[in-house]
């Protein structure tokens, strides 16, 4: 899935198209997304929103597991006490 920060509000369950490029990455990725948590953020006046991933072509889903490779590493490196 993503997140993100929105200053609106986008309800749960919202089926969303969502485009983003991913770094070094030449082509933007396209693929659906459900709405699946909107948390306000009062101090930020933002909403912090989570999006379930929906019907990804096999392409996108392997831009996006490479994406959440690179995060998880970066993680364990920042965080080498608390390994996820």
């Amino acid at each position: 899935g993503l997140s993100f920060y929105s200053d609106q509000k986008i309800d749960e369950g919202l089926i969303l198209k969502l485009c983003f490029l991913p770094p070094k990455c030449l082509k933007p990725v396209e693929v659906r997304g459900k709405v699946v948590r909107c948390l306000e953020e009062k101090k930020e006046k933002a909403f912090e929103i989570g999006v379930q991933f929906l019907d990804a072509s096999e392409e996108a889903g392997r831009v996006i597991a490479e994406l959440e490779a690179a995060f998880l590493e970066r993680r364990r490196r920042s965080h080498p006490e608390n390994p996820t």
